[in-house]
């Protein structure tokens, strides 16, 4: 790796969902892309007239888990969305670029957006919504297989049963047996016990155990639980921060950061700060993608919040991502890294280098 290598911490690569292995069970894959879709920042339309509508069409209302979602027929449509029909009308989300015909991202896609851009490694970040479980495991190894001087990839298991030695089993072999670099953790699968159980509960702790035990770092989707509120959100982070606190050795990247919904007047919070604070937090700077439908590039509003992270963490634990493809939903490839370049230019040269790739290589042993 050298010193001038840019790094994208947060990238997809998948086939085309219906042939995706882990897709053999359709309702399984898809009630987790239903569960997502309640609230996500793109908004559900109505197919009819492409108008954006607010009222329930996913859920009941009374939770969020597995049994508050409706039976909507919720499936995979072309140009990028997700399309389902409630009380006879038909609605779509536009989960993704309405490039991607066939909602697929193979990794000689995602090469190509890397060799235009000038970007040299791609951290292949998972998820249910790409893919299930061991499938999804083989597939990021055998990107990497292909290509193993471009991608690293990253494991995946079920958060809600990762106490059952299938699971811890599994991760194992993702990180023994596949050579994958990290655990991609979705607090937003609980829903599939109907939030009953949360990732601090003490019967993960043997789970935790064998994280620890294999040295890698965990990137953490973390999702409101129930009520899509800041102060839900909250409470999250206050999980998140005393999980940390009891495994200081794992490092821990808190991915998407940041949603600046969950803030008040679109302001870090004292306590998110203090969660960055801590020595094996790394934070995932993906300011487009989860703000990129209200800001317009080259989003200025990012500056002030680059400021006051470098001054209360400083820049080592700053890692930059993409999103990429979804994050085309807003802005190029190029520009969802040109923004940082734009908006941190204040940084000496070096510390810059750092977030861009320098930071990333040493967190994921990548050279």
């Amino acid at each position: 790796m050298t010193d001038t290598s840019i790094v994208d911490a947060h990238a997809h690569a998948w086939p085309r969902l219906a042939d995706h292995p882990g897709y053999a069970d359709q309702n399984e894959h898809m009630a987790f892309a239903q569960r997502h879709s309640i609230l996500h920042i793109q908004g559900a339309r109505r197919s009819s007239d492409g108008a954006e509508v607010h009222e329930r069409t996913l859920f009941d209302g009374r939770g969020s888990g597995q049994s508050n979602l409706y039976d909507v027929n919720f499936h995979i449509g072309r140009f990028g969305r997700f399309e389902w029909t409630h009380a006879g009308i038909d609605y779509y989300m536009q989960w993704m670029p309405p490039t991607m015909q066939d909602m697929a991202n193979p990794p000689e896609m995602m090469l190509a957006h890397m060799d235009y851009v000038g970007v040299h490694w791609g951290v292949l970040s998972g998820g249910h919504t790409y893919g299930r479980s061991n499938q999804s495991n083989d597939y990021q190894a055998n990107c990497v297989r292909r290509f193993p001087n471009r991608f690293a990839g990253v494991a995946q298991i079920d958060e809600w049963c990762a106490d059952t030695p299938e699971q811890i089993s599994e991760l194992r072999r993702a990180i023994k047996d596949l050579g994958l670099k990290a655990l991609f953790y979705d607090t937003e699968s609980f829903f599939r016990v109907d939030n009953s159980l949360n990732f601090d509960d003490a019967r993960f702790n043997g789970f935790w155990q064998a994280v620890l035990d294999l040295g890698i770092p965990v990137q953490w989707y973390l999702a409101p639980r129930q009520a899509y509120t800041p102060d839900d959100f909250a409470a999250q982070l206050t999980a998140f921060h005393q999980w940390v606190k009891r495994y200081p050795n794992i490092p821990s990247v808190f991915t998407h950061a940041f949603d600046m919904q969950w803030f008040p007047e679109q302001r870090l919070t004292p306590q998110v700060i203090a969660v960055a604070r801590e020595p094996s937090v790394y934070l995932e700077l993906l300011f487009p993608i989860m703000n990129g439908r209200h800001w317009e590039y080259p989003f200025p509003e990012v500056r002030p919040v680059l400021r006051q992270l470098r001054e209360e963490m400083g820049t080592a634990r700053l890692l930059w991502g993409s999103d990429m493809p979804a994050v085309e939903r807003v802005c190029t490839y190029k520009q969802s890294l040109d923004y940082l370049r734009h908006q941190a230019d204040f940084m000496p040269p070096g510390e810059l280098q750092a977030i861009l790739g320098g930071n990333a290589a040493r967190l994921y042993g990548l050279g």
